[in-house]
């Protein structure tokens, strides 16, 4: 049982609950303290919290490296020493804190409606107002939900890495800014592939504007939006665009039983509009529809109104709606398809029950879930318009693995990341971002060519080119090549080559490569005439690397806490 203090100087009592002058009068050790004061009183509460035995802090106060001033980034570094000084994990700050959903404990910063939210998705976020919209959604379940605002003691991975771990978290649900630890980022998403369990991230920052609200929002910095895809489709974590996004596809995952086994689906409706609808917004996201194996064929145009043709998707007609037994009889037999894997139900669930098909609906795919119990394929509802859902019916429906997705545009995405999902697997990754650490303490750079063939021998097609060492070389080569080349000093100590004259683009012919050799090396070594010149590089600049063409390449090379880019050399740390 969790027992609560309150501390106020001044108020003898909040909420009818008797407060205590100061932290040090109450007669019991803390563990926990949750700090709603200003940011000027803060380091003095975590001092007399900690004299008390608290181990954790939960810090609402903002003023810190969100501002963007000195005085933040002071307070902010300030709060940082002393939180290690104490040996208090500190949330936040300019944060919301926390609800624990499995042991119940309350320390969140904002008021929403009390309902049982009890469940199994795990989120963390570095905005407090999303948090308060998910716990908000009426169908979205949480073991935990954690704002954990700058994330500058405890950081954003560290909740990720628990939530991993977490055996009541069966989905781990993330809104970020930007990415403090990128070896523990990597090493929690490495985690989470080899558990097999779904980490489902929205991150803002994709755009300029983006990312120059997170920076002042929580003083993250977003960071590459290409790397950042990269990383995830790595580790198969799954990757939304807003916040309804993360909300469903969080709670679909959450509610289903288990997971498909191929990403093969069927879809059953009422009509010839919802059908075709399925049809097309399925395709339009990559989702596979087979074609119902013959026997199914057979059974349902026995057990369908003779004005039905059995396709998949399925236009059931209505009728079947309204008597449970033959609704059951028809998905069992979808179900039942070697072909299917996952049934979808078409049906707006209304808030206000006026045609009473959803209770004929319910007992027919409540009777089939009982009946194949674990053998049971996976089934999710699909509304054609975004209306308040009944909540009866939602329950029910939750409580028998079935979630209600959003309508179809939404619908149809979340469905794909669930079949790229399912067919991602761990097995023969490396699972590594990096190569390693570093052999030596010597860093140096490598010109052009020899980070090429570094990259060559890592199977990586490069392009062909040579190093020109003469004018008569150059002149040899661009007579035989069938395109424009590009002509570039190659020097390990020329690391801008532009700066000093030394790139040359669309060069055609024998007369035009040899002016272009002649420049380059009358800049170069009038600008570095200490440079070591391996000659002039020459280019294709119309790349065919595997049947695709390329205008630049660029390599990430990720190293420790950071990500570097060159659309020509190797960086090497």
């Amino acid at each position: 049982m969790s027992r609560v203090y309150f501390v106020h100087p001044k108020r003898e009592s909040v909420f009818g609950v008797p407060c205590y002058k100061s932290i040090s009068d109450i007669p019991d050790t803390i563990d926990m303290m949750v700090i709603c004061t200003s940011q000027k009183t803060v380091i003095p509460l975590l001092k007399e919290g900690a004299a008390k035995g608290v181990g954790g802090a939960v810090v609402f106060a903002s003023g810190y490296g969100e501002i963007g001033t000195d005085e933040g980034r002071k307070n902010e570094a300030e709060l940082i020493a002393a939180a290690k000084e104490l040996d208090i994990a500190v949330m936040g700050p300019n944060c919301a804190g926390f609800v624990n959903y499995i042991d119940n404990v309350q320390a969140f910063a904002f008021i929403s409606a009390k309902r049982d939210r009890k469940g199994s998705v795990g989120v963390v976020s570095q905005s407090g107002q999303l948090c308060l919209s998910m716990m908000d959604d009426p169908g979205m379940r949480f073991s935990y939900s954690i704002s954990a605002g700058n994330g500058k003691i405890v950081q954003m991975e560290d909740y990720m890495d628990f939530l991993v771990e977490d055996e009541d978290t069966k989905v781990v649900s993330v809104y970020i800014e930007g990415v403090k630890n990128a070896a523990k980022f990597a090493d929690v998403l490495k985690k989470a592939a080899v558990k097999k369990k779904p980490v489902v991230i929205l991150k803002a920052g994709r755009s300029a504007k983006g990312g120059a609200i997170a920076a002042s929002h929580t003083g993250s910095l977003s960071g590459s939006d290409a790397s950042f895809d990269a990383v995830l489709k790595k580790f198969g974590a799954i990757r939304v665009d807003d916040l309804e996004e993360l909300i469903a596809t969080s709670l679909m995952l959450a509610t289903l039983n288990r997971y498909p086994k191929k990403a093969v689906f069927a879809s059953m409706n009422l009509s010839g509009g919802e059908t075709g609808i399925c049809a097309d917004v399925g395709s339009l996201n990559g989702i596979e529809y087979p074609d119902f194996a013959p026997e199914t064929l057979a059974k349902l145009k026995e057990q369908l109104p003779s004005y039905a043709s059995p396709n998949n998707p399925l236009d059931m007609t209505a009728s079947l709606s309204y008597d449970a037994d033959l609704y059951a009889e028809a998905l069992r037999t979808v179900m039942d398809d070697p072909n299917i894997e996952m049934v979808l139900i078409g049906y707006t669930l209304l808030l206000e029950v006026a045609d009473p098909a959803i209770h004929y609906m319910y007992q027919g795919i409540e009777k089939v879930v009982r009946e194949k119990g674990k053998n049971c394929k996976q089934i999710a509802m699909i509304p054609f318009a975004e209306n308040t859902r009944n909540p009866e019916y939602q329950e029910k429906l939750f409580k028998i693995g079935v979630p209600i997705l959003p309508p179809p545009v939404y619908a149809f995405k979340i469905l794909r990341h669930l079949a790229d999902f399912i067919s991602y697997t761990s097995e023969g990754k490396t699972l590594e971002l990096s190569a390693g650490a570093p052999v030596g303490k010597e860093t140096f750079a490598l010109s052009e060519h020899d980070s090429k063939m570094e990259l060559a021998d890592f199977g990586v097609d490069i392009p062909k080119e040579v190093i020109a060492k003469t004018v008569e070389e150059a002149a040899a080569f661009a007579e035989s090549a069938d395109c424009p080349l590009a002509m570039k000093v190659e020097s390990a100590d020329i690391l801008h080559k532009s700066d000093v004259g030394g790139v040359k683009l669309n060069i055609r012919g024998k007369e035009a490569a040899v002016k272009a050799y002649e420049e380059i090396m009358s800049n170069v070594t009038g600008a570095r005439p200490d440079a070591k010149i391996n000659g002039i590089l020459m280019v294709p600049m119309n790349l065919i690397i595997k049947g695709k063409h390329k205008k630049t390449l660029i390599f990430p090379v990720f190293s420790g806490n950071s990500v570097f880019y060159s659309d020509s050399c190797l960086v090497v740390v």
